[in-house]
């Protein structure tokens, strides 16, 4: 996925810093293929909130779990 992004922005050949790339990464996940949306929401929000860490990721995914259960039932 970061790789399809990362050949669009070289290619034409502006050389960029790692947080453009990151920030051009999470501003595109949600049109990625085969991206689910909720979670695609997940890391954006928490990217942009700057809490981008393992245990927020593990909770967050953990409550769209339970959220897609739920609406299973």
């Amino acid at each position: 996925m970061i790789g399809i992004i990362l050949t669009k922005k070289f290619m034409n050949n502006e050389i960029k810093s790692g947080s453009q790339i990151l920030d051009d990464f999470f501003n595109e996940i949600e049109q990625l293929p085969k991206i689910n949306s909720k979670v695609a929401k997940v890391f954006k929000s928490l990217y942009e909130k700057g809490k981008l860490t393992d245990t927020n990721v593990k909770n967050e995914l953990q409550t769209v779990r339970e959220s897609n259960d739920a609406d299973k039932n």
